[in-house]
Order: structure tokens, then C-alpha cells, then sequence
């Protein structure tokens, strides 16, 4: 199955292309150190470390996160990589800084969030039809909430 290139509105009307490649995910696993430290705090969610530095685990062996604020910044730098991506993959010349891009959308925080989280999560679970797999953080870090 193919992923196509989906589109956000402007504030003008117009359309931006979006979509999230490999290309997209190692810019940002190099810009975060890791797609799972990335991911994390795109969604506003950290992990729980005990006195000595080590993460907190829960029963069944699964990290413990809580929740913290969104990383409005990481999430600009996502939507305008998956925006550059689109338009380079469509043989368009022209590219847009973060500040264009959120200029160009201005959607709300968590508007323009949970359509990051569907696009990343595309990226991993191309053809799952399970909705309950997808909620999971695809990145690899498993997360008790």
C-alpha cells in the first residue's frame, strides 16, 4: 500500500502538501537523538525516572510516562519537514521555514498535534486496520500511561 501525500488548508484557502517519509523521520531521530525522544515530546509525554536516573517501569516491564506540555516547536519542525518533503516529492521547487509554515496553517496546538501523531503513525503502521495498535507509540519505546 502507498502512502499518498495529504494536504493542510491555509489560512489564505490554498493547500500545503504534507506527508512523513523515512526522510522526514531520520531528520528528526538527528535533530532529537532518537524518533522515540522526538516522539515524546511532540505528544507532551515524559518519561518517569527514579532517584538514580532509570526509567520506572510498571508491571508488565513497560516504561511509566506522565504527562507534560507539547513541544510546540518539535511539532512546527515536523509539520514543516513533512511540508518540504511533499513539495520536493512532487518536483516543486519552492520551500518554507517553520515560521512560513505556521504562518501558512495556524491551527491550534492540539489541532495541528493530533494531525502530526496520524502522519508519524503512518509511517509505522501502513495497512493496520487496528486502531487500539496505532495509539500505541510506534517509535518503539512501549508507555504505560
Amino acid at each position: 500500500m502507498k502512502r499518498e501525500i495529504q494536504t493542510i488548508e491555509t489560512v489564505d484557502g490554498g493547500q500545503l502538501p504534507y506527508i512523513c517519509t523515512c526522510n522526514v523521520l531520520a531528520k528528526m531521530q538527528k535533530e532529537h537523538e532518537s524518533i522515540d525522544a522526538f516522539y515524546l515530546k511532540m505528544i507532551g509525554r515524559k518519561v518517569v525516572v527514579d532517584e538514580d536516573g532509570y526509567e520506572k517501569k510498571n508491571e508488565e516491564g513497560k516504561r511509566i510516562t506522565k504527562p507534560c506540555e507539547p513541544d510546540v516547536a518539535t511539532a512546527n519542525e515536523f509539520l514543516t519537514a513533512m511540508v518540504n518533503e511533499a513539495l520536493e516529492m512532487q518536483g516543486q521547487k519552492e520551500r518554507y521555514s517553520v515560521q512560513e509554515v505556521v504562518r501558512k496553517t495556524d491551527l491550534p496546538v492540539f489541532m495541528r498535534i493530533g494531525l502530526l501523531i496520524s502522519a508519524f503513525n503512518d509511517c509505522f503502521n501502513l495497512g493496520k486496520e487496528d486502531d487500539e495498535e496505532k495509539n500505541e507509540n510506534p517509535a518503539g519505546g512501549e508507555d504505560s500511561h
